[in-house]
């Protein structure tokens, strides 16, 4: 088994220990791993992370000001699309282009 990317990190007061595999570790590995941590007394909760997974954590507000900051993006352009208003085009004499096509007329 190859060696493993190490991140340490705190959440709410517990520190919490990332061991990232770049291989696939089985369940059964991953409980030895954690067995042999906690054998030799090593600090922080550990979590065991394969095929090169890793750990990303926002703090929550961090996480709600970037959702908000997402949706008020995203009410600012649809805003902006409802001011356009749609004009249809005109042929030279002022009659509408487009449309149904009417049957009682020459083509």
């Amino acid at each position: 088994m190859m060696d493993p990317k190490e991140q340490a990190l705190k959440i709410e007061g517990q520190e919490i220990v990332v061991l990232s595999y770049p291989c696939t570790v089985h369940a059964d590995q991953a409980e030895a791993i954690k067995q042999h941590w906690a054998e030799a007394g090593l600090p922080g909760k550990l979590v065991v992370l394969s095929d090169g997974a890793t750990l990303s954590v926002l703090g929550r507000d961090e996480q709600l000001d970037r959702i908000e900051s997402l949706l008020t993006a995203l009410v600012e352009s649809l805003a902006d699309e409802g001011e356009e208003v749609e004009q249809r085009e005109l042929t030279l004499d002022g009659q509408a282009v487009g449309g149904e096509r009417d049957d009682s007329q020459p083509l």
